[in-house]
């Protein structure tokens, strides 16, 4: 750990979703810079785990188990880790997502769990930790809420219709906090990573591995690839930073160029293919 940047030294973070995938990376990223960090999850096995290993290479880390849809559940974990550190908590990352994608076949129990977990538990998050982060703010520190949203929140999709919508309404919900949340000095922004080699898009690639989808699914990114888990998080990690002090109420595109592609893709198939037009 000797060498390393310790930019969060003696600041506390909560990341929900932070057993596994993006998540994990960002809790990662954050025990390595110096900070406290809680894992809160619903996978209590995997949560365990990981704050076992990390713990066992020197970080500060916490696991809470507890379902974001839950407002109870979300106070009684924030006060314990809030307690924990004086009363304070500098950074929220909300992670926390359900995949579930339905579109002319989604049920209203569809909806409603997509968005009780995707937006309305990012909404009880900040409630919760807010308490904490003007504490910490009124002690002069840096503070930040930073929501995870996605390409589907700007770009159409097929069969998407739970998921993208609940990922555009993240962006929306990001720009009022903000707004509400800056006269404390609280900063509030989103990222909308494009695809990501995560555990959830490992299990979509079915007959081969990273080998054979990356170059498929890079196809539509102009980096030609996928993200790795680290890539998104080294973001997450600078919109927390006082790098980032002037930066609120922004959607940070971490997408290999995925959202300004057009239609013609590399232009491999057009008229022009090879030309320098």
């Amino acid at each position: 750990m000797s060498g390393e940047c310790k930019r969060f030294a003696g600041q506390a973070c909560i990341v929900t979703g932070g057993a596994s995938g993006i998540g994990l990376a960002t809790v990662t990223e954050f025990a390595r810079e110096g900070a406290s960090v809680a894992i809160f999850d619903l996978n209590e096995i995997a949560g365990c785990e990981q704050m076992n290993r990390l713990k066992s290479d020197g970080f500060s880390v916490q696991f809470f188990h507890v379902d974001v849809t839950s407002p109870e559940q979300i106070q009684r974990a924030v006060t314990a880790f809030g307690e924990a550190n004086q009363g304070q908590i500098h950074h929220l990352i909300n992670g926390a997502v359900y995949f579930g994608s339905k579109g002319l076949q989604a049920t209203p129990k569809d909806f409603q769990k997509t968005f009780e977990t995707n937006v309305s538990a990012y909404a009880f998050m900040a409630q919760a930790v807010y308490p904490y982060m003007l504490k910490a703010r009124q002690a002069g520190k840096n503070c930040s809420v930073v929501n995870i949203a996605s390409i589907s929140a700007h770009r159409a999709q097929p069969v998407r219709w739970t998921y993208a919508s609940s990922k555009g309404a993240i962006v929306m919900l990001t720009k009022s906090m903000a707004l509400d949340l800056s006269k404390d000095g609280i900063r509030v922004n989103s990222v909308s990573p494009g695809w990501t080699w995560s555990p959830e898009v490992e299990k979509a690639a079915v007959n081969g591995g990273r080998e054979k989808w990356d170059p498929i699914w890079g196809q539509f990114h102009m980096l030609r690839r996928c993200a790795d888990c680290r890539e998104v998080a080294r973001p997450i990690l600078f919109l927390c930073s006082t790098d980032a002090s002037f930066i609120t109420a922004t959607d940070l595109a971490v997408d290999g160029g995925y959202t300004q592609m057009s239609h013609e893709g590399f232009g491999e198939q057009s008229s022009f293919a090879g030309s320098d037009y």
